[in-house]
């Protein structure tokens, strides 16, 4: 009987074996094992765009600027990101993402959990601080990833949709500044 070798990788220990073709010998937790998902990276999301929260001065163009002592990315919007007030993203140990003044702290004006850390496919509620005090989930709340990077072709793109009509085109493609 032709043999073949498998290689499993479970909980990041790779296991090594033969089984004949018809995988009858094969463990069953093996049979059942799903591949890993893949990630992207946090970093290829180059610009977020915030907007649908109460609070006027987190809606703009966040650009990615340095990191966190975690390491993970963090990003700012300012003034000429179109916040009213300078305020930032970024994704902290505890599994949430934050959005406030105070970057990579434990304190937010808004926040999510996402155990996937993996802002370009959240599709959750994030919650915010309400004046009464409470935490909220606010489902107008968005938050998306904008203008990963420019090709020649998709510049070209951007700058004619920013000719025509700049505010659809950032909310596109992020601020004009952040086009390389």
């Amino acid at each position: 009987m032709m043999m073949r070798a498998t290689l499993v990788s479970l909980m990041g220990i790779a296991l090594a074996f033969s089984s004949p073709l018809d995988n009858d010998s094969m463990p069953k937790f093996v049979k059942s094992a799903r591949p890993a998902q893949t990630r992207r990276r946090l970093d290829e999301c180059v610009n977020v765009v915030v907007s649908g929260s109460p609070l006027p001065e987190l809606h703009g163009t966040y650009v990615q600027k340095g990191s966190c002592n975690n390491g993970w990315p963090r990003w700012e919007c300012d003034k000429w990101g179109g916040c009213s007030e300078t305020r930032y993203i970024w994704y902290q140990f505890d599994s949430n993402w934050h959005i406030g003044p105070n970057s990579c702290s434990d304190s937010a004006e808004i926040y999510t959990l996402d155990l996937d850390a993996d802002l370009r496919s959240f599709s959750g509620t994030w919650n915010e601080y309400t004046t009464t005090g409470y935490w909220q989930p606010n489902s107008a709340i968005s938050v998306t990833c904008a203008g990963d990077g420019m090709t020649d072709s998709s510049i070209r793109t951007a700058v004619a949709a920013w000719l025509s009509n700049s505010a659809s085109a950032e909310a596109t493609y992020g601020h004009i500044s952040t086009w390389e």
